[in-house]
């Protein structure tokens, strides 16, 4: 019924979508006249697992390299589209009277658009290769990961219970510290096997080996209080950027297309079309919103990092498509109890609704554009040609800045060193658990596996530890000498600033490390022993150390870099 609902779509020119959905919702339990599907178990049971082949196929649609190549506008662009939705749906909830959390889900609903909606529109009405159809396809490209993260931030929540600011703060935190060890474990683990499976390996043990290393990338951030779908995402983009996306197209022939179609037929048998007739006007409320919010944001948010009023409010019309992501988050928010049952009808509806229309919108884009272009007064033109003016002069002055050319990035590699050492801590507890399960508390000896466990895992950290350190170190010379640049005496002052800076930095770093510690597995005793094998491993091998982690920063670049892949493909790679 599927394949030919989505033949029929096809053949209209509708998106197939639309009929996996009207599909799910002809079968499922909650219409009566076709029952043939009754069991919500089950069909929670194939969501999650469509899910998780669904959110790895689009993550193979995103590149680590094409986020350098996007550039810093349009990255920020879509964070500030997140937040003024975010900040709407906010508003409208406190003027409702709702818990903090239903806005919360309304706003991860309203926060992304529909990657294949828009892209197929983009295609039928030849503007694919237009300015604003170029940038409506990489902000909605970036809606994923914003997605990504909206769906694990209201996991966690869930899990925490709460929705308070600063949980909120604190869980976008230990999730970028995540997906960053992620990110980093299986750039550096995941090709290495998958080429040598491609040369040794049969294809059915390929394939039964990449199904098993996507639902192990799915187990893990579930473990650590995450969402499934954040490992399933991350593993698509490493394949993608390592070059590997054909090997993995062999050896999963059609997989994901089956189990991205059994996920939105789920999505449609969880329908209740009942539900829906009580709540339609809320649904039509919150299509207008979704229409408007997302033009209007998109259409700001393009015009605030340097696009013409004209391309910003045609991209914004092409971003108005609500799609799949929309559904799950709805679907996570009503089970988890953050949200009430009518938000998923509502969810359903609007993807409906805005997956119809889309194709009539983004046609009529250019002629909405270009009746702006000439109908906008001309004090508004002369205030945006002066405010795109006076961005482009701090753009010019911050490639000048020295001082920032130089540190800048020392910055960077700090704060991406301490996210992967936090995301290693964060991970470590699940690892333990399951360590435990197999070998149990006191194996091999009385209470000795927790220190077994935290000594390896420490010595692990050791390398990375280390060059936080000299990275710190380095970074706050840096700002010493630009800070005593001029004036009597500074060469005596300079090595108090740089001590004062790296104090500071090294205070808080590890302050934050602390509070990720497991300090409740190790007893004082433990802990101290712990302390005293690992400072005595770093005094004996600082230079290995150091030598072990530029290995590793070399192997993990060559894994991520461009030219092995971009000509030669995986043969190239191995050639190489």
């Amino acid at each position: 019924l599927a394949a030919a609902a989505g033949w029929l779509c096809q053949r209209i020119g509708l998106p197939v979508v639309l009929g996996y959905l009207t599909v799910g919702i002809l079968v499922g339990p909650h219409t009566p006249s076709l029952p043939l599907v009754t069991n919500t178990e089950r069909i929670h049971a194939l969501a999650q697992l469509g899910l998780v082949f669904l959110i790895f196929s689009i993550g193979q649609g995103l590149r680590l390299q094409r986020l350098r190549r996007f550039g810093l506008p349009l990255i920020l662009a879509t964070v500030l589209i997140a937040i003024l939705i975010l900040n709407v749906c906010r508003l409208i909830g406190a003027s409702l009277g709702w818990p903090s959390e239903h806005g919360l889900v309304l706003a991860g609903m309203l926060m992304v658009s529909s990657t294949a909606v828009i892209g197929k529109s983009l295609r039928e009405t030849n503007t694919l290769h237009s300015a604003y159809g170029q940038t409506a396809l990489t902000v909605t490209a970036l809606d994923d990961l914003v997605a990504v993260v909206m769906l694990t931030v209201l996991t966690s929540l869930a899990q925490a219970g709460a929705t308070e600011g600063a949980v909120v703060l604190g869980t976008v935190v230990r999730l970028n510290a995540v997906m960053i060890s992620l990110v980093v474990v299986a750039a550096l683990a995941v090709p290495p096997l998958l080429r040598t499976l491609g040369r040794r390996a049969l294809p059915e043990v390929q394939s039964l080996f990449v199904v098993g290393l996507l639902l192990l990338m799915a187990l893990l951030p579930a473990r650590a209080g995450f969402s499934a779908a954040l490992g399933a995402f991350l593993l698509g983009v490493i394949v993608s950027s390592t070059g590997l996306g054909p090997q993995i197209e062999r050896a999963l022939p059609g997989l994901c297309d089956v189990f991205g179609a059994v996920f939105f037929v789920a999505m449609g048998m969880l329908f209740d079309p009942g539900m829906f007739v009580e709540v339609w006007p809320w649904a039509l409320g919150v299509f207008v919103l979704a229409f408007l919010g997302r033009l209007a944001a998109a259409s700001f948010a393009l015009l605030l990092v340097g696009h013409s009023a004209a391309d910003a409010l045609k991209a914004g019309v092409a971003l108005t498509a609500i799609g799949e992501f929309s559904l799950i988050i709805a679907l996570v928010a009503v089970d988890a109890g953050l949200a009430p049952a009518s938000f998923y009808p509502i969810a359903v509806g609007l993807c409906l609704v805005t997956a119809a229309t889309a194709p009539f919108l983004i046609r009529h884009a250019p002629e909405m554009g270009d009746w702006l272009e000439r109908n906008q007064p001309e004090s508004l033109r002369l205030w945006i040609g002066c405010y795109h003016d006076r961005l482009k002069e701090l753009r010019q002055r911050q490639r000048s800045h020295r001082v920032w050319r130089i540190i800048g990035p020392r910055v960077t590699q700090i704060v991406l060193q301490l996210l992967l050492i936090s995301g290693l801590l964060l991970l470590a507890a699940p690892c333990y658990d399951l360590a435990e399960r197999w070998l149990g508390r006191d194996w091999p000896a009385r209470n000795a596996l927790p220190v077994l466990f935290w000594l390896a895992f420490g010595a692990l950290l050791l390398a990375p530890l280390a060059a936080l350190w000299r990275q710190i170190g380095a970074a706050s010379m840096l700002c010493a000498e630009a800070a005593t640049q001029s004036g009597s005496g500074r060469a005596a002052v300079r090595p108090f600033f740089k001590a004062l800076a790296q104090g500071a930095t090294v205070g808080a770093a590890g302050l934050w490390l602390a509070t990720l510690l497991p300090l409740k597995l190790l007893g004082p005793w433990q802990l101290a022993i712990v302390a005293v094998i690992l400072a005595a491993l770093v005094a004996a091998g600082w230079r290995r150390l150091i030598r072990w982690h530029s290995r590793f920063e070399l192997e993990l670049r060559a894994q991520l870099a461009d030219s092995p892949f971009r000509c030669g493909g995986i043969e190239g790679a191995n050639g190489r």
